[in-house]
């Protein structure tokens, strides 16, 4: 500014504009920041934590999570899985003892006695199943 007052005294034309901004700087007044309401910084955080709490969840959303069976289509196949074991005890023993044993009411009763033993282990096996996941639920 000091070459303008210079130049404005001065009747010459030869002072150009760029000429007079070469060294020029530019002084402008400094913003002063409004101070935030207590309120709205309150605000702020509730916002903050509830998306840092969104991100965790979408992050940890592909892990698997324990998968918890539904009792009532495992109780439906268990039963299918305990008939099918009996009818086909029943039946391989006839099948299979037709040359040893010619009477077929004599294999029918060894087929019932295979199929009740084999009933029997099968319910064994299917409380025991349900017993280790009940003490793996109480254990987590």
């Amino acid at each position: 500014m000091n070459k303008f007052s210079k130049w404005k005294g001065k009747e010459d034309d030869n002072v150009y504009l760029n000429r007079l901004l070469k060294n020029a700087t530019l002084v402008l007044p400094a913003v002063k920041p409004t101070p935030r309401s207590p309120e709205l910084q309150k605000r702020i955080e509730i916002l903050k934590a509830s998306q840092q709490n969104l991100e965790y969840k979408q992050m940890v959303s592909n892990l698997s999570q324990p998968s918890v069976k539904p009792r009532s289509s495992s109780a439906v196949v268990s039963g299918l899985n305990f008939s099918v074991t009996v009818f086909a005890s029943v039946f391989g023993c006839i099948f299979l003892l037709r040359n040893i044993i010619p009477d077929i009411l004599v294999r029918c009763i060894i087929g019932l006695v295979c199929g009740i033993l084999l009933l029997c282990i099968e319910i064994f096996l299917a409380v025991r199943a349900v017993n280790k996941e009940e003490t793996k639920s109480k254990a987590n």
